[in-house]
């Protein structure tokens, strides 16, 4: 086996055939090594039970799940032994959902493949052993399966098909959190419009009730540039805009992290004020550079001008100041020179205070500033 991540997997999978039970490399990692893709994750199946697994090695933890998994800990890096689905290797294989990861590899390098798993891969054909049975069990396998169309461009056979439009509305059943996890890589992949025509033509997007979208919200997908990023920000960013929100209040329906929720809401804000305005100092600085990135990023997605980065970044390095902490006065200072108690006035000073430095009408030095503010309350 090649891969590295193959060759990092291989002493577990000897050890256990030395201990008298069966272990094989399963699934995407398989599938992907056939591809010559990268390979993310490598998922172990053994006829060890939980118990063998725990035994022989020393870090382990239980997931509690239904197939028995196990983490392994195996210098440094982490592997997910799970016990073997129904009587041996080929049965397991036939249980899972899509014959293009019904594919095994054992220590030796050899490829189990007992229903024609490598012929789907060869010919871009995304199919399933019974696939009633297999999406009805894991309604969430739908939405995966236009994941797979759009990351690999494959052809969805038609008994799949059929499945996917005969029992899409088992979706709404299915956690929000795996559902936004999938349509997020579904956004992303390089085949995303024929994956995205395939949730119109089978009406499957009315079963993916958080995201309410319409036949127009999927248009307006389609017709947005590539995201090649990785950040799920950006990638949220476009989301959100295209299926008109006007901020990230609605994401919180979704159970995406505040952090998360927080940065898209400051992308689709400084993106509306580009649409009228250049980058200046002071917009810049309240953006902040990784915002700023992101928000021309956002512009070439939806076939606008950009400001260029080497220009941004110009920008940015001139500014006299980097964020509120280099500010020369604080609250503190303010509070003690005048004597007075907190309230709105304290944020409206110190903004106008930053805002002169950023502008270079005012030098970032204590007694120079609060001198400028004590003029200015006397013209007020």
């Amino acid at each position: 086996m090649r891969q590295k991540a193959f060759k990092q997997a291989n002493p577990i999978l000897k050890l256990l055939s030395e201990r008298g039970f069966r272990a094989y490399v399963v699934g995407g990692a398989v599938r992907d090594y056939i591809l010559g893709r990268p390979i993310a994750d490598v998922d172990i199946v053994t006829s060890a039970s939980p118990e063998d697994v725990t035994e022989l090695f020393t870090q382990t933890y239980r997931l509690s799940n239904q197939h028995q998994t196990i983490i392994v800990k195996w210098k440094g890096l982490l592997f997910e032994l799970t016990s073997e689905r129904g009587i041996g290797i080929e049965e397991d294989l036939k249980k899972r959902d899509f014959t293009i990861n019904s594919l095994a590899i054992n220590e030796t390098g050899q490829i189990i493949d007992k229903i024609g798993g490598q012929v789907d891969l060869k010919e871009g054909i995304l199919r399933s052993v019974d696939p009633l049975e297999r999406m009805t069990e894991d309604p969430l396998r739908m939405l995966r399966a236009l994941r797979f169309v759009s990351e690999l461009g494959f052809h969805i056979e038609e008994n799949l098909m059929n499945v996917l439009i005969m029992k899409h509305s088992l979706l709404e059943g299915v956690a929000v959190e795996r559902i936004v996890k999938e349509f997020e890589k579904l956004i992303a992949g390089h085949y995303r419009n024929k994956a995205l025509q395939i949730l119109l033509n089978t009406e499957m997007y009315r079963s993916l009730i958080k995201l309410e979208l319409t036949t127009q919200n999927i248009h307006d997908l389609q017709s947005t540039g590539s995201v090649n990023s990785k950040s799920s920000v950006l990638r949220w960013s476009m989301i959100s805009y295209c299926l008109g929100w006007m901020d990230a209040s609605p994401l919180k329906r979704l159970s995406l992290s505040n952090q998360l929720t927080h940065d898209v809401r400051e992308r689709l804000r400084f993106f509306r004020i580009r649409q009228t305005k250049d980058w200046n100092s002071w917009l810049l600085y309240q953006a902040g550079l990784e915002t700023a990135f992101d928000v021309e990023s956002l512009r070439v997605l939806f076939h606008q001008s950009e400001e260029s980065i080497e220009k941004i970044l110009q920008l940015w390095e001139e500014l006299p100041m980097k964020s509120k902490s280099d500010l020369a006065i604080t609250g503190r200072d303010l509070l003690s020179t005048l004597k007075k108690s907190p309230g709105p006035w304290l944020k409206d000073e110190l903004e106008w205070a930053e805002r002169k430095v950023i502008e270079g009408e005012c030098l970032n030095e204590k007694a120079t500033l609060l001198d400028m503010l004590a003029k200015r309350r006397e013209m007020l």
